[in-house]
């Protein structure tokens, strides 16, 4: 975690919120699990605190509402919606919705290897006010995911509307250092510090000379 302590607090908000899994998880990576707030060292930039908080009900809305609050109380500024890509449209849709409640300020997608066409995603990343933070694209929890999350984007539409003739090299996107930006692979490193309108013809131009190799 680029040498920092971070430290985790799992958060009940009335809902049994088991911790087996979470604290076996941390305790193999090295975190410091807290079930109690008020036991919780001061957070920092070398010093993270991250919450866990039990699953919401997209039909009760006061569930979303006592979570806000929760968040609230603790000053969390940071609110990360996490999001299973490989879920219907609607349903992330809905979830998007009511993350709004909580006022969610960044998405996360999980199980982006489950999904063939990640076409549905782009109005969702493009059309609601949060920025995207990641994407999970493997079982991995450590490794197995980018934060250059227009790179992914971008390459996974390039690898469906080529038929997924490059989706086996998706992967190679999530650090960053792919292929060379000189090569024809639409896989290859996009500079994320480019605007979006640059990074769509570095991409578009890479497709058509892989296109045009295979004619």
């Amino acid at each position: 975690m680029n040498k920092k302590a971070p430290n985790v607090l799992k958060i009940e908000n009335g809902v049994p919120n088991p911790d087996d899994a979470l604290r076996i998880f941390c305790e193999v990576i090295g975190v410091t699990l807290f079930r109690e707030a008020n036991k919780i060292p001061s957070s920092s930039d070398m010093s993270p605190l991250y919450l866990d908080l039990p699953g919401l009900s997209l039909g009760l809305n006061e569930e979303w509402v006592s979570a806000k609050e929760v968040l609230d109380s603790l000053n969390i500024k940071t609110r990360v919606l996490v999001l299973n890509a490989a879920y219907d449209k609607q349903i992330i849709n809905k979830t998007i919705n009511q993350g709004q409640l909580i006022e969610a300020t960044h998405l996360a997608f999980t199980h982006f290897d489950e999904i063939s066409n990640s076409t549905k995603l782009w109005p969702i990343l493009l059309r609601n006010q949060f920025t995207p933070l990641c994407i999970c694209n493997g079982q991995n929890v450590t490794g197995d995911f980018t934060t250059h999350v227009l790179n992914q984007m971008i390459a996974s539409l390039l690898c469906f509307a080529l038929n997924g003739q490059c989706s086996k090299n998706l992967k190679s996107v999530r650090s960053g250092k792919a292929s060379s930006k000189n090569s024809d692979n639409p896989n290859s490193y996009i500079d994320p510090s480019v605007s979006t309108t640059e990074a769509m013809t570095q991409a578009a131009t890479k497709a058509r000379r892989l296109v045009e190799a295979k004619a």
